[in-house]
C-alpha cells in the first residue's frame, strides 16, 4: 500500500481487492441492492466489476441485470403509459 500512496487509482484498486478478499459476496450483494433500488446502471457496473476481477456472477443474476437495463432503456421505461 505504501507504494500506491501517491497513485490514487492504484490505491483504490488495492483497497477494492482487499475488500473483495475479505468479503467475496460483496459484489453480489451490491448488485442485488442496486436492482432493489431500481438502478440497473449501477447493477451493470457491479457486473462489469465482477468480470474485471474474475468474480463469477450466477447466470440468473446477470440475466436479471440485463433485463432490468433493457426495461429501463425501453420506451415503457421512460414514457408514461397511455391514458
Amino acid at each position: 500500500m505504501l507504494i500506491a500512496q501517491d497513485d490514487p487509482a492504484r490505491l483504490a484498486d488495492l483497497q477494492l481487492d482487499s475488500a473483495l478478499r475479505i468479503d467475496p459476496a460483496l459484489v453480489g450483494r451490491n448488485i442485488e441492492a442496486a436492482l432493489a433500488a431500481h438502478d440497473p446502471d449501477l447493477a451493470s457496473s457491479f457486473v462489469d466489476l465482477a468480470a474485471a476481477k474474475g468474480i463469477s456472477i450466477p447466470e440468473d443474476r446477470s440475466q436479471r441485470v440485463t433485463e432490468a437495463a433493457g426495461q429501463e432503456n425501453s420506451t415503457s421505461g421512460v414514457a408514461p403509459p397511455p391514458p
